[in-house]
């Protein structure tokens, strides 16, 4: 990384740092619920609504209070578990008391089912997903445009009112996807100090 985007207080090394956060959200509360929901949950949200950041956090807390975990990432277009991840979820379940699987709206729902079918009944389940409905929600993730600016407040240092106005465009143009909004702000700090982008705010 160069000495300039280390300067950026939006390169991604700062932005992985923040921790999830929204209205009435603690991490405490959410084992808990996982309990109450018998350990079969999803986190719901959409693309940069924060599923990721606070599945991380969930994932060290569970593996904190014991749990031995089995994580799996499915990517756009997924439509089915490979050989190799089937395999190790037929080798691995014994070893396991959660699976984690992450993008789980991408299986087909023939495929959620025969995954879901293949758990042993002892074995938690959370899964991360865009939409409810395949298991019950543990948390929905959502964000605001106050989310945006005291996420930005966080990384900068105050804001002040020219920025408020270009992070309010921002979060509308990207329909309140944080990840993206925090993207476009790095440009902004090129020389590692705060330099509007004139064409884009005309």
């Amino acid at each position: 990384m160069s000495r300039l985007a280390r300067r950026n207080p939006f390169a991604s090394t700062r932005m992985h740092s923040l921790p999830y956060r929204a209205p009435g959200f603690c991490i405490e509360n959410i084992s808990i619920k996982f309990r109450e929901l018998n350990r079969r949950a999803a986190l719901v949200g959409m693309h940069g609504h924060g599923k990721s950041t606070l599945l991380e956090q969930i994932t060290a807390l569970f593996r904190a209070s014991g749990e031995t975990i089995l994580r799996i990432q499915l990517r756009e277009g997924d439509r089915r578990l490979d050989q190799n991840t089937r395999c190790e979820l037929t080798e691995a379940l014994g070893r396991y008391t959660l699976v984690i699987l992450d993008g789980a709206e991408q299986l087909s729902l023939w495929n959620w089912r025969r995954f879901l079918q293949s758990l042993p009944s002892e074995t938690g389940c959370l899964i991360t997903s865009h939409r409810p409905g395949r298991l019950p929600t543990l948390w929905r993730c959502e964000t605001t445009l106050d989310l945006l600016l005291e996420l930005v407040e966080d990384l900068q240092g105050p804001v002040s009112s020219e920025q408020q106005a270009l992070m309010a465009g921002l979060f509308a143009s990207h329909r309140g996807d944080m990840r993206l909004c925090l993207r476009s702000l790095y440009d902004y700090y090129a020389d590692g100090i705060w330099t509007p982008i004139r064409d884009e705010m005309q």
